[in-house]
């Protein structure tokens, strides 16, 4: 059995890896230009580091498993229309993701960008705060990361609404709305916090329209996809004042262009796409190959299963 990964392996990990499979021929490839190479008789992908002239290669793939859970950029024609399984790592990152999204709006709402500038200033400069409690919290995709960042509004004593494709109770969230609901959703919201995959149907979902129903004194957050959000549209929201401000972990175009016009909003928090990075990263997910390795030696259903039609 032929696994190739795109992440370097030590050899705690592939000892994992042999002790499920003892067959298992293990190849390393971190090089995406590189990967066509090795793509005679590789049953098993482990990473997301390949391109559509790899898959065209690969005729013996039967499974991809990717270490993220964002697989909008994997979704080639060539792996979709394909028997090729493809699983993912969500679920992963819930419990990181929201801590970031509450690491964003207490830094914005308690001024602790303006007092990190203030001490390299030696200067002592006070500000009033606002608290987080008895606010609304509208989290657009309660799937296990939004489930999570509606759990710590809960502990935050707010308000929490949010959609799910059919709508149904979900724990921690007073009113559950469809997704074509924004309407009824966003002039209520205190706090929009974006936790969708990226699809057909999400790319631009939040545009000058949907902006312009919410708060003028509402922040927005994106910890999902940049491409959710029409930059333009947002950029008018920001710069008229029919936003208060925003938190954005994710951009159409990453890394983010240093003439890009967000940098100089003085009313938009940026982080670079690390709201879902942390310590135990690498260690979690391949928790996740070893059990999918296990059910997949076994020809038993895998976890963490990608609809590719969908893209999620």
């Amino acid at each position: 059995m032929k696994i190739l990964s795109t992440h370097e392996l030590t050899e705690e990990q592939k000892n994992r890896i042999l002790d499920i499979c003892p067959d298992a021929d293990i190849h390393i490839e971190r090089d995406r230009e590189r990967m066509p190479k090795h793509a005679e008789g590789t049953e098993i992908l482990l990473g997301g580091r390949f391109d559509a002239t790899f898959l065209r290669a690969a005729k013996g793939l039967k499974w991809i498993q990717v270490t993220s859970a964002g697989v909008d950029r994997l979704l080639f024609p060539e792996l979709v229309e394909s028997d090729v399984i493809l699983t993912n790592t969500r679920g992963m990152h819930a419990h990181a993701i929201a801590e970031h999204v509450f690491a964003m709006l207490l830094s914005f709402e308690k001024h602790m960008i303006k007092y990190v500038l203030a001490k390299q200033a030696a200067r002592w400069e006070r500000g009033q705060s606002r608290m987080l409690r008895n606010k609304t919290m509208a989290v657009l995709g309660l799937g296990s990361i939004g489930s999570q960042v509606a759990k710590l509004a809960k502990a935050f004593e707010m308000t929490v609404t949010g959609t799910v494709r059919t709508p149904r109770p979900v724990p921690y969230v007073d009113r559950v709305y469809g997704p074509e609901e924004l309407s009824r959703l966003l002039p209520s919201a205190d706090y929009v916090v974006i936790c969708l995959p990226l699809t057909g149907e999400t790319k631009g979902y939040i545009g000058r329209d949907e902006l312009a129903l919410m708060k003028p004194d509402a922040l927005l957050v994106n910890i999902a996809r940049g491409n959710i959000v029409e930059q333009e549209a947002l950029l008018w929201a920001l710069k008229s004042g029919q936003l208060r401000g925003a938190c954005l972990d994710v951009f159409a175009t990453e890394p983010l262009p240093s003439d890009s016009p967000l940098w100089q909003l003085q009313n938009l928090l940026i982080t670079p796409h690390v709201a879902g990075v942390f310590e135990e990263y690498m260690e979690e997910a391949m928790e996740v190959f070893y059990e999918n390795l296990r059910r997949y030696k076994n020809n038993k259903p895998l976890i963490n299963v990608v609809d590719k039609k969908r893209g999620y």
